[in-house]
């Protein structure tokens, strides 16, 4: 029996979180979803959404939910998407930048 040992840099919290995303570098409206992360770390987070997402795409994210009762707001990009046995697909996003906010409604 082979175990795993944990590769990422940074440690994941796991659960629940909303999250709003805003994908590629304008301002259209139909490029803005809300949708829930699985986990979540200062390198990155893992979604799902009811459509694949380009490799390399560019993204805002706003993630509640935290612990501390904080927001996290942060830019990033699609690592990988991935289709799921449901219609859904999962998305990887590596975080390049983020800060922790307060007061901000998602």
């Amino acid at each position: 029996m082979q175990t795993s040992t944990e590769k990422r840099k940074q440690s994941r919290i796991y659960g629940v979180f909303p999250v709003f995303l805003h994908i590629g570098e304008n301002r259209v409206e139909n490029n803005r979803v809300h949708t829930l992360a699985h986990n979540v770390s200062s390198g990155g987070l893992y979604l799902h959404l009811p459509y694949a997402v380009d490799t390399d795409s560019k993204l805002f994210i706003l993630i509640g939910g935290l612990p501390s009762g904080t927001k996290l707001a942060a830019y990033g990009h699609v690592l990988r998407s991935e289709q799921k046995d449901t219609a859904l697909f999962g998305i990887a996003i590596r975080i390049l930048r983020n800060r922790l906010i307060s007061g901000v409604a998602m």
